[in-house]
């Protein structure tokens, strides 16, 4: 069930496909009393091919989340969090660090196919629309969308390149938002192997390009180590973005470490 409660509002997403997004209120951003924000977008796959390895994706993503709330800039961080299979599924708005409690995430329940054209537009233009919303109340913004995914699109929907005019049409105004960095992860089933891999992978090289991602990793298998290693380097990329918006930077312009 999605986490969302008084101090959130329930926004729709332009660009058509009937996707909304929550996020805090802003007399509640107001009040917080910071002048900048990063707008942090976690998206994971939980298609049925994930299901082997769904436990270890959930403890990543609640150690992401655990390590931001002790950057030293964490006061300056919001964060969304979505899953996605046939259908996308928010389990909160953007948030402030310190009102998430990690114990309230369900246990994923992989199933049902992958909507990733769907989900990618829902992640970047939630955070394109928040954005604008703050810097029209003259906040400084940047925003990264993470999608950690095992597989290609196999849902009808958005386009790849609904996504990319969605991400050129906002970085040519200046009020959208500072800067907007988009990382595609892939992950393989450890028990499947590289090989059956390799077909994914140039799916998911082939989509970053046709929707205009900043960049493609490829993690290879999704063992507990893996997963581990790619949850500290989110949470040392999350600490740059900040500390870049803080310093006037651009987060797009930052090494994930890969």
């Amino acid at each position: 069930m999605p986490l969302i409660d008084d101090d959130m509002d329930v926004r729709d997403i332009p660009g058509g496909g009937g996707f909304n997004y929550s996020a805090v209120k802003m007399d509640k951003i107001d009040e917080h009393g910071a002048g900048a924000y990063s707008l942090i977008t976690i998206i994971i796959d939980i298609s049925s091919s994930t299901r082997l390895f769904a436990p270890q994706l959930l403890q990543m993503l609640k150690n992401i989340i655990l390590g931001c709330q002790k950057d030293q800039n964490s006061e300056t961080l919001m964060v969304r969090v979505l899953v996605f299979n046939s259908e996308c599924h928010e389990i909160h708005g953007f948030r402030f660090l310190n009102t998430i409690n990690v114990d309230e995430y369900e246990p994923f329940e992989p199933k049902f196919l992958t909507a990733l054209n769907n989900v990618t537009f829902s992640g970047v233009g939630a955070t394109l629309d928040f954005s604008r919303t703050l810097m029209g109340q003259d906040y400084e913004v940047n925003g990264v969308v993470y999608i950690v995914t095992d597989g290609g699109n196999n849902i009808a929907g958005k386009s790849a390149e609904d996504i990319r005019d969605l991400i050129e049409n906002a970085l040519r105004e200046e009020t959208v938002i500072t800067s907007l960095t988009t990382v595609l992860i892939g992950l393989c089933d450890p028990k499947t192997g590289s090989a059956s891999y390799q077909a994914t992978k140039r799916d998911l090289e082939e989509f970053r390009t046709g929707a205009n991602l900043t960049k493609f990793v490829d993690m290879g298998d999704a063992s507990p180590e893996k997963l581990a290693k790619l949850g500290n380097i989110v949470v040392q990329h999350v600490s740059s973005v900040s500390q870049s918006l803080k310093s006037g930077g651009h987060s797009s312009q930052i090494s994930l470490g890969i």
